[in-house]
């Protein structure tokens, strides 16, 4: 009897360390960690240490898969990059098209067809700090033609043209009327003139532990398998070991650097008015609260007002507020800020050098109007350097 509850116990455990860590993280910013159970079209479903934890999807920001060592595909490097109009892209080892659709084949999602009206555009290279800056500006030129993209030493060219087809070996190129194949290793990309669009019904962003990325309109879990619709009447299946993030963050975020302010009032205490910034500081340099730097934000010297229009569309205000460690590392630093929604004063907080950077977490709901003043505190206006990183107002 006592073997035989050993050996169970024994199964339970392999079978539990072999399941994937999920993070969870819901519009108010609470972190829900355990294995993921279930996803519906309505609920996802955790189980952690205390228990089950459902939340509804439409409360959902993200979720974060941490895949075990026995589970997850070793990553090989991508032959071929596929861009899609609505920002997907595809990592694959082989490509073709027939001029009507194009077939990739990718470790996270076996083989896919796509068809060629939605490409924007195809990588045979790797790209380099050189390359990488323009091949953004090629893919992002307003052109009319197809434009077949080559090396030239380090720097990129192209030809403006008509891909008709392509293959492993080789592409075909309508150039000047002539149809010209070309072969595969001399293209180190194609581009097509196909603007960008907005990912249209997506409610998800997937990526995969093979680092595709794909916006999707409905994502549910069966088993091990993740059902998947990119499209009307088209579904694709994943297995669960092959991804790694579902952003169910698109259009429910607006960054406040990203949005402008309905007002602006300017007090200095001198003479030299200081104006906000927008992801950086004053002099360009990233927005950083202690060891840590940050893409996203606002840098917001005393006394400045900023006004922001909420119209009632948004539930929360997120940020994380600090004095940048380019003056608190020397203790200088000291505001008073409030951050008010119409009449209703939401914090009121000193902040110095010495402390440590504070999560807000505001209800928003209903407002109109959301004030963030970043008043003088004691010691003059001597570096009055606030950062408001991650600044996010929330749908």
């Amino acid at each position: 009897m006592k073997l035989k509850s050993l050996f169970i116990l024994l199964i339970a455990v392999f079978f539990t360390s072999h399941l994937s860590a999920t993070e969870l993280i819901d519009l108010t910013g609470k972190v829900h960690s355990g294995t993921l159970k279930s996803l519906t079209l309505s609920s996802v479903v955790l189980q952690s240490e205390t228990g089950k934890v459902e939340v509804p999807v439409d409360q959902l920001l993200k979720i974060t898969v941490t895949q075990t060592k026995g589970k997850q595909k070793q990553r090989t490097l991508p032959s071929v990059r596929l861009t899609i109009s609505d920002h997907s892209e595809l990592n694959g080892s082989t490509i073709k098209s027939d001029g009507l659709n194009v077939t990739i084949n990718t470790q996270a999602f076996g083989e896919l067809q796509v068809p060629a009206r939605k490409v924007k555009s195809v990588l045979f290279s790797i790209l380099d700090e050189t390359t990488q800056k323009q091949w953004k500006e090629l893919v992002h030129k307003r052109v009319s033609d197809d434009l077949l993209v080559i090396k030239k030493g380090g720097k990129l060219d192209f030809l403006p043209g008509v891909v008709t087809q392509y293959d492993a070996q080789k592409v075909m190129f309508l150039y000047e009327g002539n149809e010209i194949p070309v072969r595969l290793e001399k293209v180190f990309g194609i581009i097509h003139p196909h603007p960008f669009a907005p990912p249209g019904q997506a409610k998800c962003r997937l990526e995969t532990t093979s680092g595709d990325s794909l916006f999707v309109e409905q994502i549910t879990l069966k088993g091990n398998d993740f059902r998947v619709q990119t499209g009307p009447d088209h579904f694709i299946t994943i297995p669960q070991s092959q991804i790694h993030l579902l952003d169910f963050s698109l259009g429910r975020i607006v960054y406040l650097s990203d949005m402008p302010p309905e007002g602006v009032e300017y007090t200095p205490y001198f003479d030299t008015v200081w104006e906000y910034q927008k992801d950086k500081t004053i002099d360009g340099s990233p927005l950083k609260l202690g060891d840590k730097e940050y893409a996203k934000g606002l840098w917001i010297h005393s006394r400045t007002k900023l006004t922001y229009r909420l119209a009632g569309e948004f539930s929360r205000f997120q940020a994380l507020m600090g004095i940048d460690a380019s003056v608190a590392k020397s203790g200088l630093g000291n505001v008073h800020v409030t951050i008010t929604a119409d009449d209703k004063i939401l914090l009121e907080q000193e902040v110095t050098a010495f402390t440590e950077p504070q999560k807000i977490d505001l209800d928003v709901k209903g407002y109109r109007f959301l004030h963030i003043l970043v008043d003088f505190g004691e010691g003059l206006n001597i570096a009055d350097r606030l950062d408001l990183v991650e600044a996010r107002l929330i749908k």
